[in-house]
């Protein structure tokens, strides 16, 4: 009807109205190709002297923009874009170049041109600072700025574009509104991102606990409860680059037990695990890693056999500094049972591990029954440097030994083919 009576109408204030209606129709109606093509037909008649106001230009650029935001890239959103941009008309618009701006950021984000991104979403976050109740969007477009930036490999900028955008909407927990907490954290995040990839961990450090204030608000909003144990597990990275083992492991088990709790645990959370029973070990946390570690070998057990066997012969190691070495030996031969056809490196763990274990028991016939295993599988395994390391080891061993019956074992051909493979490799 709106069609028919602004074909019938001559005059042009009411064709405009008329026109104005049939753009509101569109919108409604989630008509966005129609919006886009009608709103900026619309604005190529605008002329002050005939009429027009600037108010109704900033809504239908608004029209376009609304379209714009429902329409995939393409070249005919892109042209009518810059085209609007360059229209002298429009020079001295006032309201409307964060409008154009909002479009155009989210044509570029869409199409992933991140080398115009940064700077538009960048300006288009200063052009929204001061104006009221524009706080948390600035935010949002500083955060874009920063992903930009990242991805283009510009980390200094986007930490400082993010750090911008987390400074606008930080508030003591209990005094945030939920969507501003989750623009702080997500502001943080590509903070930590930035500062990740620059090596800075003292900063990444700050970031984190800036952000750990709207973890518990982001999770509960978005219903993603492993976006904590992800946290806790970068958090834990951060502070273990900085040799801050103890921080480190408290952070790594929260995230464990993250995962644990939303019945969640799995591959992605194995290395973790693992990064648990190593800081264990050299922390001297000896019987906590020997409990964490067995908490979760039947999980790895059931999904990554390999994973498992690394768990063990770590257990192996806690339970040889606990000095329960018969655990370990049975730790070790649980691991050697996971084991494939062909995997040699673990074999090689394994076997060097348990001949030490039996040099200490001094069963110097099971230690050179595993030490002749593990030059065998060193061998097979296509890695003679290895295998030759493995047999001065050994042979060192053999000299040094008080054992009358292990020096019969020692032969100068094995010495002698020990000096060309060293001579040779």
């Amino acid at each position: 009807m709106l069609r028919s009576l602004g074909d019938k109408l001559g005059d042009e204030a009411c064709l405009r109205k008329t026109r104005n209606g049939l753009c509101f129709v569109y919108l409604k109606q989630k008509r966005w190709g129609e919006l886009l093509a009608l709103s900026t037909s619309h604005l190529e008649t605008y002329d002050e002297s005939s009429g027009w106001q600037q108010k109704d230009a900033l809504r239908i650029f608004r029209y376009v923009s609304d379209a714009v935001a429902h329409l995939p890239p393409s070249d005919e959103v892109d042209g009518t874009l810059d085209r609007l941009r360059k229209d002298k008309r429009f020079a001295g618009l006032e309201g409307l170049k964060p409008i154009l701006l909002r479009a155009v950021c989210t044509s570029l984000n869409r199409k992933k041109d991140y080398g115009e991104l940064c700077g538009a979403a960048r300006e288009y976050a200063e052009e929204l600072l001061g104006k009221e109740g524009t706080r948390k969007q600035a935010a949002d477009m500083f955060r874009l700025s920063a992903i930009a930036y990242n991805n283009l490999g510009r980390h200094e900028e986007a930490r400082d574009v993010a750090r911008e955008g987390r400074n606008l909407v930080a508030q003591p927990a209990k005094e945030a509104l939920p969507e501003e907490a989750q623009t702080h954290y997500l502001c943080c995040k590509e903070e930590m991102k930035a500062l990740n990839s620059i090596g800075d961990y003292h900063g990444m450090c700050e970031a984190m606990a800036e952000a750990e204030g709207s973890l518990a608000s982001f999770c509960a909003q978005r219903k993603q409860p492993m976006e904590e144990a992800t946290f806790y597990t970068n958090f834990g990275y951060a502070r273990q680059q900085l040799g801050q083992q103890k921080e480190a492991l408290g952070l790594y088990e929260k995230a464990v037990n993250v995962a644990a709790e939303n019945k969640e645990i799995g591959p992605r959370h194995f290395a973790t695990i693992l990064s648990c029973g190593n800081i264990a070990l050299e922390t001297g946390k000896v019987s906590w890693g020997i409990g964490f570690l067995g908490r979760f070998l039947e999980h790895m057990k059931r999904e990554e056999a390999a994973t498992a066997a690394k768990a063990l012969v770590l257990r192996a190691k806690l339970f040889v500094r606990n000095k329960k070495l018969q655990d370990a030996i049975d730790s070790l031969d649980e691991a050697w049972a996971l084991c494939g056809e062909g995997e040699y490196k673990m074999k090689i763990v394994v076997a060097a591990e348990v001949a030490e274990i039996y040099k200490d028991l001094d069963n110097m016939s099971r230690y050179c029954q595993w030490k002749e295993e593990e030059i065998s599988l060193c061998s097979a395994s296509g890695s003679p440097l290895e295998a030759v390391n493995a047999k001065i080891n050994f042979i060192s061993n053999l000299i040094v030994s008080n054992s009358v019956d292990m020096k019969d074992r020692l032969q100068v051909s094995q010495i002698s083919t020990a000096e060309e493979q060293v001579k040779r490799y």
